[in-house]
């Protein structure tokens, strides 16, 4: 039986693989399809994708902040997990 610092690394892996993938996704698909620039004339521009409807719920600054904050809550786990089994080896050696 894992410990939980085993748990908490095993999770964090899972939930770092997560992200990877939806951050993957969020490449592959903006790579595929470009972002269009249209400027008005008062300076202002706007950016819009050429994705069709269902790859264009990816292409969002919410979605990539949401991938990026699971690989990094993967990473806190993972660094957790393993802080805990040192910890559990520290207190074996006493």
């Amino acid at each position: 039986m894992p410990t939980s610092g085993g748990l908490f690394s095993e999770a964090g892996a899972f939930v770092a693989t997560a992200g990877i993938i939806m951050f993957s996704a969020f490449v592959v698909i903006l790579l595929m399809f470009p972002v269009i620039k249209e400027c008005t004339a008062d300076d202002s521009c706007t950016y819009t994708s050429t994705a069709p409807e269902p790859y264009n719920l990816v292409i969002t600054q919410w979605f990539l902040a949401v991938s990026l904050l699971t690989i990094a809550a993967g990473v806190l786990l993972i660094r957790l997990g393993r802080w805990l089994e040192a910890k559990a080896e520290a207190k074996k050696e006493e």
